[in-house]
């Protein structure tokens, strides 16, 4: 068994990134083309900027006694100034601005993966001696499973009040007043609606991007397979079993982060449910 545990970190500089709209006037509200007789003026710079900070911890097992597995944990930051034209460029002459939660990011990343070979049947702990008709029933089973879980993603909170009142393409954020958590968090209010409001007008909200956390996911995919042996040798037959999201957890969709919306801190959606699946495969 091995375990092993890291930092991994890194700083980008000059990423192109698309930027829009060159024709913002200099000053909020944006009140006139800085470039009249234009429109939208988009182009490509080589100023974006990201920095990833991460602490990674695995744990291997190689086979033996027909087990094997791997566990990852990740706990990691990242941080960048536009990795979502939504959620950035609110006003292009001032990146700063939008320097925030990178919409990839999650905080806490676990996943793992295992493999049993059930030991019954020939060569095994329990049944070496059957005869090869109930080899052929018990024998050769194998148990396998994926997990993975993850914290939620980074969510802005935008105003359309704003949006009127700066008049610029990208929804600018709404201002953050109070914490946005709460002790008890449920679909009907996922994060404390309170703590945002729509800016004075002229300018874009204060909140940073990212300013809220989505529900997390939880998803146990379990599979059983065995193989059969056929007349001419090389050839077989495996027959194999799966579910996804094994045990039906419910994996809530992110609420609404519109502030003038009427789901506003509320979830209606949520992920795939558990699905099974049978498959026959031919080898030869």
């Amino acid at each position: 068994m091995v375990f092993d545990v890291g930092y991994q970190g890194s700083r980008g500089v000059h990423i192109t990134m698309l930027r829009y709209n060159y024709n913002q006037s200099l000053t909020l509200p944006d009140t006139s083309d800085r470039f009249p007789g234009f429109t939208t003026i988009a182009g490509f710079t080589s100023d974006g900027n990201s920095r990833y900070d991460g602490l990674q911890a695995k744990l291997r097992k190689d086979i033996s006694h027909g087990l094997s597995f791997t566990a990852m944990y990740t706990w990691s930051n990242a941080m960048d100034d536009g990795s979502a034209e939504d959620q950035g460029q609110f006003y292009i002459h001032d990146p700063k601005l939008d320097w925030g939660k990178s919409v990839f990011a999650h905080r806490h990343v676990f996943s793992t993966e295992f493999i049993y070979q059930l030991p019954f049947g020939k060569g095994k702990a329990w049944g070496n001696n059957i005869n090869p008709v109930l080899d052929g029933v018990l024998g050769g089973w194998q148990l396998s499973s994926v997990l993975y879980a993850a914290s939620g993603d980074f969510l802005s909170v935008t105003s359309e009040t704003a949006l009127a009142s700066v008049n610029t393409q990208v929804w600018p954020r709404a201002d953050r007043v109070a914490s946005p958590s709460l002790s008890n968090r449920s679909t009907a209010e996922w994060f404390n609606t309170s703590a945002f409001a729509a800016p004075p007008p002229g300018r874009g909200g204060l909140s940073a991007r990212g300013a809220v956390e989505g529900p997390g996911s939880f998803t146990p995919d379990v599979a059983i397979s065995k193989n059969f042996g056929v007349w001419k040798e090389g050839w077989r037959f495996q027959f194999r079993a799966e579910m996804y999201n094994a045990i039906n957890h419910v994996n809530w969709g992110d609420p609404g982060t519109l502030l003038e919306g009427s789901d506003f801190g509320q979830i209606h959606t949520f992920g795939n449910p558990r699905t099974m699946q049978l498959g026959l495969k031919f080898a030869f």
